[in-house]
């Protein structure tokens, strides 16, 4: 989307961009090819009552029954800090 009254790139701009982009990217991607573990990400208790709340419409606060949750760096919501415990588990699906 141009800004207002710049004209629209033709297509071969269009494309160069996309294909220098395209390179770009794959030559990031070739340089770190291992990008570590990948932390399963659970939700906190204010992210877990949001998301039953807007997609089920209600609004219950059955996250308070959860655990209380771990904290690193300063927040409660860095998938490598939170957990999932047995607990978790059961109070998830009661």
């Amino acid at each position: 989307m141009p800004p207002a009254g710049r004209p629209r790139p033709d297509e071969a701009v269009s494309a160069g961009l996309v294909s220098w982009l395209e390179t770009a990217l794959d030559r990031e991607a070739a340089a770190s090819p291992d990008p570590g573990a990948p932390a399963i990400h659970r939700l906190n208790r204010a992210e877990y009552r949001n998301a039953v709340r807007d997609l089920l419409g209600l609004d219950l606060d059955h996250a308070r029954d959860l655990p209380a949750d771990d904290s690193g760096y300063g927040f409660d919501n860095i998938g490598d800090v939170l957990t999932v415990s047995p607990l978790h588990v059961e109070q998830y699906v009661a």
